[in-house]
């Protein structure tokens, strides 16, 4: 008796989720997702929601779920093909771009808040709250580096006053 190993396919869509299921496969089960929407004609209809969720903002794994399938499969796929990573690609690239405008536009108009962040992400070695310090020990001094903070060239040096002994253990009391 010959059985029929067609996989049963099972479409919902609903306004804003779209997903995939096919009913004779568990979960971990290796099947060519990309390979089974390209052989049913529906690729190019999963690129584009693929391409539309990211561009609504939704993360990855949000993505795999709406396509019902798994957060692995959907990186496995933005690895092997070309298409769907460029699909993701596209959708994130747009609404960071529209953010991008909207954070100048305030920034521009003078929100405080927003010209802080502008400035700590676009210019952080001039903004950034934190400042890196260096410092090395070199002939009995402690050299330290205060580019970071007060600009370059500008070095502080302190001649080191205390010796500490090898045997004294810090943090045991006597």
């Amino acid at each position: 008796m010959a059985t029929n190993t067609t996989a049963q396919h099972n479409y919902k869509d609903e306004h804003t989720k779209s997903s995939y299921r096919n009913p004779r496969v568990g979960k971990g089960s290796k099947i060519d997702i990309y390979g089974t929407w390209k052989r049913d004609g529906i690729l190019n209809d999963k690129l584009l929601l693929m391409e539309g969720y990211a561009r609504d903002g939704a993360k990855d794994k949000d993505i795999a779920e709406a396509l019902g399938i798994s957060h692995n499969t959907l990186i496995n796929m933005k690895k092997n093909y070309g298409d769907v990573s460029e699909a993701l690609r596209k959708g994130k690239e747009i609404v960071d771009y529209a953010v991008e405008n909207a954070l100048l536009r305030k920034a521009l108009g003078g929100d405080t808040t927003a010209i802080m962040f502008w400035l700590k992400n676009r210019k952080p070695s001039q903004w950034r709250d934190l400042k890196e310090v260096n410092a090395n020990l070199q002939d009995g001094f402690v050299n330290i580096d205060l580019s970071g903070i007060i600009g370059k060239g500008n070095h502080l040096q302190i001649e080191k006053t205390t010796e500490v002994d090898e045997n004294d253990k810090i943090g045991e009391e006597s």
